[in-house]
């Protein structure tokens, strides 16, 4: 006589019965209007949830990521389920054809994590987040937004360098008026009131407002914002943002700036005033020292002149730790890197 047992939930208890010799198992437990075990044993598990894990397994393409974030205390259960069973149902795709589900919950215990399992890992983590995740974040966020060249290369330092380790405020900050960015007080003002769920519990390392960051502690910028100290660290964080993207830019602009004036100036030349009058070549005078050169030459012509003059002027704001302004770091004759020449 043909037999079908059941009914079960659970991976383990449906291959036991299968191992008795039955010709059918049962899945599903008190799902049913008319079965009480739902009200009885306070369980339910319907056959149509069983199925939507191999329904999972067929629709989905293979080798295919699926991310899924923002996990809560009461849909964590249910998610660490789903993760288990799905385990279990893809043990017998390869490595390789197996779609991969990642599961990204934040704030739980790491007791409420499922067992790892032959298809399942669980990974803590410890310190991992740093500015170069930050620098991709705002990256492809502003590449979504048409954002390219050096502004994006710009901006994107400055909001990884603002944000510290907040993903969701670094997007948050991405889709703002690039200018807003060169104002942190203010924008982060008007973030923290728009966006109340962005702000971390308090200043400490237990309620979320500070946190190590590439090795260091790193507070949360709306908590800068209590404070005439907080609002220097913000002022720094841009500047730091921007010198570590136009000095080196600045550079390439004095190197050819140099290849510009070449052939209307000595290869070598004495800077008036210099106790040493020692000769310099002109490819090794630092941005200053040329513009000093540039401006008092006769044959270099005025536009030239200004271009010196203005990077000496941005050089210096930077050198001595001063952010530049919207305008003046915006500038779009700034931010177009030169065709690199190698001087002969």
């Amino acid at each position: 006589v043909p037999v079908i047992v059941g009914g079960c939930a659970s991976y383990s208890t449906a291959l036991h019965l299968m191992r008795t010799g039955a010709v059918g198992v049962l899945v599903g437990v008190g799902p049913g209007h008319a079965c009480t075990s739902r009200g009885v044993l306070g369980i339910g598990v319907p056959q149509t949830g069983h199925l939507s894990i191999a329904h999972v397994c067929a629709s989905l393409v293979p080798g295919s990521v699926v991310i899924v974030t923002a996990h809560s205390d009461g849909s964590w259960r249910a998610w660490s389920e789903f993760i288990v069973e799905y385990e279990a149902a893809s043990r017998g795709m390869s490595a390789f054809d197996r779609p991969l589900f990642v599961l990204v919950p934040d704030g739980l215990p790491e007791s409420s994590m499922p067992h790892p399992g032959v298809a399942l890992a669980v990974v803590t983590w410890n310190d991992t987040v740093g500015e170069i995740d930050l620098l991709l974040l705002a990256r492809a966020t502003l590449s979504a937004r048409g954002v390219e060249g050096g502004l994006a290369r710009l901006l994107t330092r400055i909001i990884a360098q603002l944000v510290g380790w907040d993903v969701d405020l670094a997007r948050r900050v991405a889709e703002q008026d690039p200018r807003e960015l060169f104002e942190p007080v203010a924008m982060f003002a008007r973030l923290r009131a728009e966006v109340p769920a962005l702000v971390p519990a308090a200043s400490t390392w237990e309620d979320g407002g500070v946190r190590r960051c590439d090795g260091r502690a790193s507070s949360h910028p709306f908590l800068l914002l209590d404070s005439s100290a907080g609002h220097a660290e913000l002022m720094r964080r841009l500047w730091a943002a921007q010198a570590g993207e136009l000095l080196p830019l600045l550079e390439l602009h004095r190197i050819d700036l140099v290849r510009q004036v070449k052939g209307r100036l000595p290869t070598r030349v004495t800077i008036p005033g210099d106790p040493r009058e020692v000769p310099e070549c002109l490819e090794d005078l630092e941005i200053g020292r040329l513009a000093f050169v540039i401006d008092g030459a006769d044959r270099i012509p005025p536009r030239l002149k200004q271009v010196a003059r203005e990077l000496r002027r941005v050089r210096n704001k930077l050198a001595h730790i001063e952010p530049l302004t919207a305008s003046e770091a915006l500038d779009s004759d700034l931010l177009r890197a030169p065709d690199f020449v190698a001087l002969p």
